[in-house]
């Protein structure tokens, strides 16, 4: 089968359809059980390497008004794209002089200390605006947040932030770290938690949007998704871990593949690529792809990574390059200019890359580098 964008060595193919119908699959299965649940769209890190400019078309197209990036550079990407009542969330850090931005984009920003409340109070002051903000709360990822563990100082120094001038608190949040994991009780643990600061706020935390489910949880905890989940890596049809079952039908969005640019014979004994560490223990028929380490295509896929070469897997060889790899095509009739899959429509193999760099499809999406061109399937 020969490569449909033969002008292109290497692309990623991005299905909008499967988007779109990925969207709407985890949007029925949340409202049948909680039917006044919202839904937010994390299209951090460029839509996960998918490109954020067209997933949020998009998704705004199916109604989606809520986003979360993890900086201003990010908001300001999908702001581009999406419609101007949108809510953007920001998850990281913003610094504090950039306030007067966030309140005249309307951009959402997640305060998680007392000391960053009273910077970003004291920069929209001297600006004259105000600043949306989400709470974020730390249960356990020790990354970010007002620590949950002692909720009553948890609470206090939550409710000073929101009583800081120019700050206006819209919503309080934590993240899970082991939803994925198939045991419960840390994610049971985190929950509890981050409803004990609830409860010890009181009546201020009355009309706070609360939200703390990402991908995993929103699949597997009903029970936690209170006014809103953020969903990322589902969107694009992936499992947060490759072990976890979905209870919904998802289509990957991203197909990205390489092209063949030379077929050659390796006899026994030579040795391939950088180091010489591959060495033919028979006669041998090689393929040379054009995707390196600098296209996304990692040297760690060199410990069992394989592609797909007209439906047939044919596994890496020698170490990687920057810009091309050698594959083992055995037997099969393989010419220059036919196409290699890497991420396939089906899932399958992009599991088995992560399996073998010892890494999640979550890092291989985002690192499909920029030279890459993305092509609508559409196209």
């Amino acid at each position: 089968m020969q490569n449909i964008n033969h002008h292109l060595k290497t692309y990623a193919k991005i299905d909008h359809a499967a988007l779109e119908g990925n969207y709407l699959a985890i949007r029925d299965y949340i409202s049948r059980e909680t039917p006044d649940c919202r839904i937010m769209c994390v299209v951090k890190a460029d839509a996960y390497g998918h490109g954020a400019e067209g997933c949020v078309k998009r998704l705004a197209s199916l109604g989606v008004r809520s986003y979360a990036v993890s900086c201003i550079e990010e908001a300001r990407d999908v702001a581009a794209a999406a419609p101007k009542e949108s809510d953007i969330l920001i998850l990281g850090y913003t610094p504090a002089e950039y306030a007067a931005e966030l309140s005249r984009s309307g951009f959402i920003q997640t305060v998680y200390s007392e000391e960053y409340g009273r910077e970003l109070s004291r920069e929209a002051e001297r600006a004259g605006c105000d600043v949306r903000v989400h709470i974020k709360v730390d249960t356990g990822m020790n990354r970010i947040g007002f620590i949950a563990a002692h909720k009553e100082a948890c609470a206090r120094s939550i409710v000073a932030v929101m009583d800081m001038p120019h700050i206006r608190t819209e919503g309080i949040f934590t993240h899970f770290a082991c939803a994925d994991s198939g045991t419960d009780e840390e994610t049971e643990h985190q929950h509890e938690l981050f409803c004990g600061v609830l409860d010890a706020m009181g009546e201020r935390a009355k009309g706070l949007c609360v939200h703390c489910c990402n991908s995993a949880a929103a699949m597997r905890f009903s029970r936690f998704r209170h006014d809103m989940v953020r969903v990322g890596i589902i969107l694009f049809g992936l499992a947060p871990d490759a072990e976890m079952r979905l209870p919904i039908g998802l289509s990957p969005v991203m197909t990205f593949t390489t092209t063949v640019i030379h077929v050659h014979d390796l006899h026994a004994d030579d040795r391939i690529s950088y180091g010489g560490t591959f060495t033919a223990d028979r006669d041998m028929r090689i393929a040379t792809l054009g995707v390196g380490y600098a296209d996304g295509f990692l040297r760690a896929f060199s410990k069992g990574g394989k592609v797909l070469i007209n439906g047939t897997e044919a596994p890496i060889v020698g170490r990687i390059c920057m810009d091309q790899c050698m594959v083992d095509i055995g037997e099969n009739e393989v010419h220059p200019g036919d196409a290699a899959i890497i991420f396939d429509s089906e899932g399958k193999n992009i599991n088995e890359l992560a399996k073998a760099a010892d890494t999640i499809c979550y890092e291989l999406v985002c690192l499909v580098g920029k030279r890459v061109r993305r092509i609508a399937a559409e196209e």
